[in-house]
């Protein structure tokens, strides 16, 4: 018997935790963001090469703060906003291909 939106529920949070397990295992390190820019997986990888904790940018808009002193978009906020060239230019000339 199907209950409706219970199986679309289940497979939802099956597919959440399975991307968060595949995200925390891998040894590269990743982090991804949400819709409105928030931190919402920080990988042990990234806590290593970082020394930054998830704890400390887990649902916040900072995961600038891992990579720089001051606040600006990391490349993840540009792709999300669709940035143009330009603007990729403007934080990241000469250091990419």
């Amino acid at each position: 018997m199907n209950n409706g939106g219970g199986v679309d529920r289940s497979r939802e949070q099956l597919s959440s935790t399975w991307a968060r397990q595949v995200v925390e295992a891998i040894p590269i390190p990743m982090f991804v963001i949400d819709a409105e820019h928030r931190v919402v997986h920080w990988n042990r990888a990234c806590e290593k090469l970082t020394g930054v904790s998830q704890d400390s940018v887990l649902g916040t808009t900072r995961a600038w703060s891992a990579f720089y002193q001051n606040a600006r978009p990391v490349i993840a906020d540009l792709a999300l906003n669709g940035s143009r060239l330009e603007d990729l230019e403007r934080y990241y000339a000469g250091k990419y291909r």
